[in-house]
């Protein structure tokens, strides 16, 4: 899992860093990027799981405004603002937040806010394992799995690829039943897969996998009876 934190002024992005820091033995396997200048933030390709953000950033823009922004290409975003002014509340709720932090409370606050999204997070995302780092990836960021020889990869919708020394029968036994086997050595999120045309399977991010031959019918099927069930 990705956090992302943005505050303006040096000495409070510190102190939220120091209180991520002061949790990262319970909080293991998230990556959190801090930033002082909005402008550094992809907001588009980034594709972060919670947002936390001071509201007060300059006399231009402020934190609404940013994460209104990414919540338009990233609506499952877990927001948290953060602020000295309890007059900004109200607003905030346009955008659908998590929490509202007042900065003089922080030291008690936050931590509770990051462990509150990281409990729920951690129930519906999985923990990649490989030689060189293990993270927790949300299942919704997932859009395929696939196996070469002795490496197993995680394709996602920022487009990054995470690697696991799994082997796929294993992975499937840990995931929801929106994740179907395609094949041998391919698992794909039924939730990401936007058509099929003749033997081919377009998902979401541009990717395109092919249906294995003479099992077309079999696995159509099966995905027609997962959808079904869904709109029940």
């Amino acid at each position: 899992m990705r956090y992302c934190v943005l505050d303006n002024e040096y000495e409070e992005l510190n102190q939220i860093k120091k209180i991520f820091n002061s949790l990262q033995d319970e909080l293991k396997f998230i990556e959190v990027d801090y930033f002082d200048n909005y402008g550094d933030i992809d907001i588009i390709n980034s594709n972060y799981d919670a947002l936390f953000f001071d509201i007060n950033l300059n006399d231009d823009i402020n934190g609404i405004i940013i994460a209104k922004k990414y919540k338009q290409y990233h609506n499952d975003v877990k927001i948290v603002f953060i602020s000295n002014h309890s007059d900004y509340a109200l607003d905030t709720h346009q955008v659908g937040l998590h929490n509202f932090i007042q900065k003089a409370n922080i030291n008690i606050d936050l931590p509770l806010a990051i462990r509150d999204i990281y409990s729920y997070q951690k129930k519906n995302s999985i923990l990649t394992k490989s030689k060189k780092r293990n993270i927790e990836v949300l299942f919704d960021n997932i859009i395929f799995i696939e196996s070469y020889y002795r490496t197993t990869q995680f394709v996602l919708v920022d487009n990054n690829t995470i690697y696991d020394n799994r082997h796929i029968n294993e992975l499937i036994q840990l995931l929801p039943n929106n994740f179907f086997k395609l094949k041998i050595n391919c698992i794909i999120n039924l939730d990401k897969l936007i058509k099929i045309e003749g033997n081919i399977m377009y998902m979401k991010g541009d990717h395109e996998l092919e249906l294995p031959r003479g099992k077309k019918k079999e696995i159509l099927y099966k995905i027609s009876n997962y959808f079904d069930g869904n709109k029940k």
